[in-house]
C-alpha cells in the first residue's frame, strides 16, 4: 500500500496544479478581454476624432463666412460714408442741390387757387424749391445713417441665414 504521505503530497501537488493553472486561465482571460477593450476604445476614438474634425471643419466655414460678411459690410459702410462725403461737398460747394415741392394747399376764398414757393431758386413753373445748405447737410446726413442701418441689418440677416445652414 503506497504510503500516506506519498498520497498527500500527491493530493497537494494536483491542488498546486489546479490552482496554478486557474489563475494561468484568469490571465488569458484577461489579456483576451482587455485586447477586446482597447480594440473597441480605439474604435471609438476615431469615431469620436472624425467626427470633431467634422465638426472644426463647418465651425470654420462659419468663421469664414462671417468674416466675409463682415468684410463686405465695412466696404459698404465704407462705400457709404463717401458717397455722404461728396454729397455734403457738393452741396457746400454749390454743385448739387436738394429740391423740395413747394406747392401750397388752396386758400379760402382768394383769387388764386394756391400759393406757390418764391421763385428765386425755383423751377420755372414754381412748383420746385432749392434746399438750402444746412438743410441739404440735415438730410443728407440723416439719409447716410438710413442706410449704414440698412446695410447693418442685411449683414445681421446674412449672418442669421448663415448660421442656420
Amino acid at each position: 500500500m503506497p504510503s500516506p504521505y506519498l498520497i498527500i503530497g500527491f493530493l497537494i501537488a494536483l491542488a498546486v496544479v489546479g490552482f496554478a493553472g486557474e489563475r494561468v486561465g484568469e490571465r488569458l482571460n484577461d489579456q483576451a478581454w482587455q485586447k477586446r477593450e482597447a480594440s473597441i476604445n480605439a474604435a471609438t476614438a476615431a469615431k469620436i476624432q472624425v467626427a470633431t474634425d467634422a465638426v472644426r471643419k463647418e465651425e470654420q466655414a462659419k468663421a469664414q463666412k462671417f468674416v466675409d460678411i463682415s468684410s463686405t459690410l465695412q466696404g459698404k459702410l465704407k462705400d457709404s460714408e463717401n458717397a455722404r462725403t461728396i454729397a455734403l461737398n457738393a452741396v457746400r460747394d454749390g454743385t448739387g442741390r436738394l429740391f423740395v415741392t413747394a406747392s401750397c394747399p388752396a386758400t379760402s376764398g382768394d383769387s388764386q387757387d394756391s400759393i406757390t414757393a418764391s421763385t428765386s431758386g425755383s423751377d420755372a413753373a414754381g412748383r420746385t424749391a432749392v434746399l438750402g445748405e444746412a438743410d441739404s447737410a440735415f438730410l443728407i446726413t440723416e439719409a447716410s445713417h438710413a442706410d449704414k442701418v440698412v446695410l447693418k441689418l442685411q449683414a445681421c440677416q446674412d449672418i442669421v441665414r448663415a448660421d442656420r445652414k
